[in-house]
């Protein structure tokens, strides 16, 4: 299965069944998207151009915490497409520019820190699709309290939540991204 194919199955299932399916007015039109390029002078990803399409408009699935910049949005930063912005905007998420063409780049992270001359990027994720399925899931930590309630948890809730739920074994690390950062 490719990249594209998996992130739709996995962005359809998890929206059905965590908050409401998606629907063809969850995207952004190919003209938004095709825009973007123009301003940006660059292709976007293809992972990240198939997020923007799917679900690009689901603030409740991108942008409960940390925000999925909308494709207008988009700018480049010391050698990065940035493309979500930490909810105080002390962190910045980008792939490198002359990856943007590729299907399914490595990601970066770059914090905003006080002294200027010290902020890099820093691996995050060897591959766009799986940041935006992190994406999906830790916004989904953010979201109503009819889904999350941020309780301490009960005795039996650890048990609970193995049997319900496994871990991704193919997940790496974080910063574990196998690609040069942007200079």
């Amino acid at each position: 299965m490719d990249t594209a194919t998996g992130l739709r199955e996995f962005a359809r299932r998890f929206a059905a069944e965590w908050a409401t399916p998606l629907t063809a007015r969850d995207g952004f039109t190919e003209e938004e998207l095709d825009a973007a390029e123009a301003r940006l002078g660059a292709r976007l990803p293809g992972t990240l151009r198939e997020a923007y399409r799917l679900f690009g408009r689901r603030a409740d699935l991108t942008s409960n915490h940390d925000t999925l910049l909308a494709p207008s949005e988009l700018y480049v930063l010391d050698g990065a497409l940035v493309f979500r912005s930490e909810n105080q905007g002390a962190v910045n998420w980008g792939v490198r520019s002359a990856d943007s063409g590729l299907a399914d780049p490595a990601t970066f992270v770059r914090a905003d820190l006080a002294d200027k001359s010290a902020e890099r990027w820093e691996p995050w994720l060897d591959g766009l699709t799986r940041t935006v399925q992190e994406i999906l899931l830790s916004e989904a930590l953010h979201a109503s309290e009819d889904l999350c309630d941020g309780r301490d948890l009960e005795e039996d809730d650890v048990e609970r939540l193995e049997r319900a739920f496994t871990a991704r074994p193919d997940s790496p690390p974080r910063g574990d991204a196998g690609s040069p950062a942007p200079t």
